[in-house]
This record gives structure tokens, sequence and C-alpha cells, in this order.
């Protein structure tokens, strides 16, 4: 046994080049679980280089099947028994299924070129030929969806996905905590300054101070950078999986739910760049940074005392105008954004029925149309800007009246000794870094309300029914022979009210292609 084994070779075969290694290995994988499937509905809308499935697009396709798939770099002698079966990837492209390990240290293996056939191979033999790297696979569990609400039964596709880059949210978090600690350190280096560098003439406590804070600033701009970067590659990862997904979603709609309005629909696409542009890194930077206004406060309450209650003030009731304003900024923009996909549709249908405009003389009809639309989404943008330049500018006038009153407020506490000056300074400070956010909270809320709108119109396109439920487990049969008779049948098109065929008899034999062109 020892020489036949030692005698096998994992040697290339040619047909490979033309076949799928991949896939084929991926397919006795889910007969090995249990789970079987055809090489269309694995493969059917994923992204294939060159018509063959890529180690990167593994998870996915084995995901169709109902396993969940990891690809990760291992060792032979890393990769456990209970993972097995496992896909092993070998040189030139190919694969071959690890079936476990036999009492004399050879592999049992299912090979890509082998169609299905047991082979056993020397250690030595396959680690010549693994390229290191492993696909592991189990069944995913299916939860009972009648135990009551323990298991969301609605589809969470955002938040999903955003789940997917939690520790580069968690991370960027933890920055932006570190970040807030240091805008600190201007205002008490400042009230130091004033309180006792200046009275005793402490120009060594001066410099010492200069130092420190010199280097609290370089280590916050690298930390802005860091936080900008985790939030940029998360964002990113969300576009990418999200915007794939999508167009998954449209490629794979049943044609019977097919949109009568292809401009409309093209726009209602083009608008995911709202959601896109509050997953931003600067809308989250904005996001994250609110909460740390409570720790601002808090030390404005230490330094000032009653100060404190100026900014308290101020928060809501800048918040409180924002919030008033979004209602009629809501509807506005739902208005424009269907005027958009209007104006989308228009064009789409013109272009593409050119001749048709031409030859019904309608150039004219299409030109009033298209200027009337234009005009209305006009005059509705421009309503949107003033609404939202209004929220703006209000809340900046909040601002700057929480300022003026910080001060004169100040100026009484120090004349009754309960301030310094160093203390009115650094508050002043402080209040100006605690109702920053304001500045931009109108400006977030105007991109939550552009993202909720276009979080409907994705959520509605994220549900079109598809022509393959991967939730459905279909029989699989590798030959199917039998005929197929029509009697009596009526056929009617998808939103259509006369008749295509009526009464139709026809029997189609095995192997037979009939196509019905009408009348002769």
């Amino acid at each position: 046994m020892e020489s036949e084994v030692s005698r096998v070779q994992l040697s290339h075969d040619p047909r490979s080049q033309h076949d799928d290694p991949l896939l084929d290995s991926l397919l006795s994988l889910c007969v090995l679980h249990q789970k079987p499937a055809s090489r269309v509905m694995l493969t059917t809308g994923l992204p294939l280089p060159a018509q063959r499935l890529s180690p990167e697009l593994l998870p996915r396709a084995a995901a169709r099947a109902g396993l969940q798939g990891r690809l990760l770099q291992r060792k032979l002698e890393q990769i456990p028994s209970i993972a097995m079966p496992a896909m092993l990837l070998l040189k030139e492209g190919r694969s071959a299924v690890l079936l476990g390990w036999e009492n004399d240290d050879t592999a049992r293996l299912l090979l890509s070129e082998s169609d299905g056939g047991e082979v056993h191979v020397s250690r030595e033999a396959l680690l010549s030929d693994y390229s290191g790297r492993v696909f592991f696979a189990q069944p995913q569990h299916k939860f009972d969806v009648n135990h009551g609400n323990l298991i969301p039964r609605a589809k969470s596709w955002f938040r999903d996905t955003l789940l997917r880059s939690k520790w580069l949210y968690i991370d960027a978090i933890a920055a932006s905590l570190v970040i807030n600690l240091i805008a600190l350190a201007a205002p008490l280096f400042v009230m130091n300054v004033y309180d006792r560098v200046v009275p005793n003439q402490a120009t060594s406590t001066l410099w010492v101070l200069a130092i420190g804070i010199a280097g609290a600033y370089i280590f916050d701009l690298i930390l802005k950078g860091l936080r900008g970067l985790c939030l940029d590659l998360a964002g990113k990862k969300t576009d990418l999986i999200i915007s794939a997904t999508l167009f998954e979603r449209i490629v794979g709609m049943s044609m019977k739910y097919r949109p009568a309005r292809v401009g409309s629909f093209a726009q209602n696409i083009h608008e995911f760049q709202g959601l896109r542009d509050f997953l931003a890194s600067l809308t989250l930077t904005s996001l994250i940074d609110l909460p740390f206004t409570i720790l601002i406060l808090i030390v404005i309450a230490i330094i000032g005392g009653h100060l404190v209650w100026i900014p308290i003030i101020a928060f809501p009731l800048a918040l409180g105008i924002g919030y008033a304003l979004q209602r009629p900024l809501m509807a506005t923009m739902e208005r424009t954004m269907a005027l958009a996909s209007e104006r989308q549709s228009s064009l789409i249908e013109t272009l593409a029925g050119l001749d048709a405009v031409k030859v019904n003389n309608a150039e004219s009809e299409r030109q009033y149309m298209w200027e009337q639309t234009l005009g209305t989404l006009s005059r509705l943008e421009l309503r949107v800007k003033v609404l939202s330049s209004l929220a703006m500018n209000i809340t900046l006038l909040i601002q700057q009246l929480a300022g003026v009153a910080m001060i004169c407020v100040g100026v009484y506490l120090i004349i009754d000794g309960n301030l310094s000056m160093g203390g009115l300074v650094a508050c002043y400070m402080l209040s100006g870094r605690a109702l920053g956010p304001l500045g931009q909270l109108n400006g977030l809320l105007a991109r939550y309300q552009q993202a909720k709108v276009t979080m409907v119109s994705t959520d509605h396109m994220m549900d079109l029914p598809q022509e393959r439920n991967f939730e459905e487990r279909p029989l699989s049969r590798k030959v199917l022979q039998g005929s197929v008779e029509f009697r009596g049948v009526d056929f009617t098109y998808p939103n259509q009210q006369n008749l295509a065929l009526k009464n139709i008899n026809l029997t189609i034999r095995p192997g037979e292609k009939v196509g019905i062109i009408g009348r002769s």
C-alpha cells in the first residue's frame, strides 16, 4: 500500500484549464454536507473573473448552498480533524477536498480533476502542491421562526453590513475619546498661564506647559489621521458590500417585477449616493463627537460653576429649532427625489425612443414636459437650500449669543471672586467646543433626511422578488428527461390585458426546442 501511495502524483490535468476546479470542489463539499447544489445556483450573478470561481468568491458561493465558510491561511498540520472536510487550494489554480488522514499519514482527497473519485496521497506529495490556503465550511444553523421575537424577522441588510466593520468603528470611537480629552488641554493651558504663570512670571513653567501641549497636539494630529482612516476604510467596505449586493439583487430580480420606467429606477440607484455621503468620514466624525459634549459641559461646571447653564440652555434651543425645520425639509426632499426620478425617466425614455418621438412629431411635447419638470425641480432644490441655510444661520446666531452671555456672566463671577480671569477664558473656549457640533448638527440632520429617503428606495430594491431564492432547497438532478405537455393554456404578458396565447395544446418531447413566432 505504501508503495502504491507514494506513486500517486497530483499531476496537472489539462482539462482543468477549461473547467472550474474551485467550483467542482465546492460542489463536492456541498454534497458531503448534505447540501446538494448546482453550478448555476452557486455562480449566477457572482462577479466571476474569466467565468471561473475565484478563491475570494468561495464564501459567497457557499452561502447560496446554506454553508458558512471562511478562507484562511493554514498549514496542513493546523487543520483540525473536526473541521474536515475542508477545501485545499492547490497550486496552478487547482483544488481538492481533504476528507481526513489515514493511519499511515496519507491524505484522503477528492481532487477537482477526479470527478468525485477518492484518492490517497502522501503528506509529502500534498505539501509540494499545497498553496497554504484552505476553505472551511459548515452548514448554517437554521433558526425556527416560530420561537417568538428572539430572532428578528425583518431584513437587516444595512445593520448587518455595518457590523462587518464594527472593530473599525470601535477603534474610531476610542480615538475620538482621546481626541476630545486632548481638546481640553488648550483651555486648561490658557487658564494656567493667566492664573499662575503671568502673576508669578514663571517662564520655566510656561515652557514646560508649552512643550506638553505641543506634544499633545502632535498626538492629536496622529489620532485624527488614524480615526479618519478607520472611518474611510469602514465606509469604503460598507459601500462596496451594499453596492455589490444591490446590483446583484437588481440583476437577479424576477422579470415579472421589472420596473416599467427604467429611468426612474436608474435614478433610485443614483440616489444611493445620499446614503454613501451619510457614511462619509466627516459625517461620522461629527456624529461620534456629539456624545463627548457632555464631558466638556462637566469640565465647564467644574471650572466656571453656573456658567455651564448657558451652553446647556443653548444646546436644546438650537436643536429644537433645527428639528422644527426638518419636517418641511423632509417633505421638500421627498418631492425633489420624486421629480428627479421623473426627470431621469423622461430623459432615458426620450433617448431610447427618439425615432418614435420624431416620427410622431412629439418634440414640442417632450420639450414642454422637460422644462416643466426642470422648473419645478429647481424651485424645490432652492427651497431645500434656503431651509438648510436658515437652520445653520440660526444655530450660528445662538452660538454667538451664548458666547456673549458667557463673557457677561463671567465678568460678574470674577467681580464676586468666584472665577478667575483664566477660568473665564477657559470656559469661553470650552463653550465654543461644546456648541461647535451644533453648527454641524443641522447639516447632519439634512443628510440624515436624505439618507432616510434613500434607505426607503434602497430597501425596496433589496426586497425585489428574485428568480432564484437561495433559502429554498430545490431538487438537484444532473440529468432530467421528460416531456412537457400543455393543455388549454392561456398566456398573457405582465401588465397586459390581451392574450398572447389562447387555448394552446402542445407537447414538447425530450431534446426538442420549440419557439412560438406567431401567425405565418
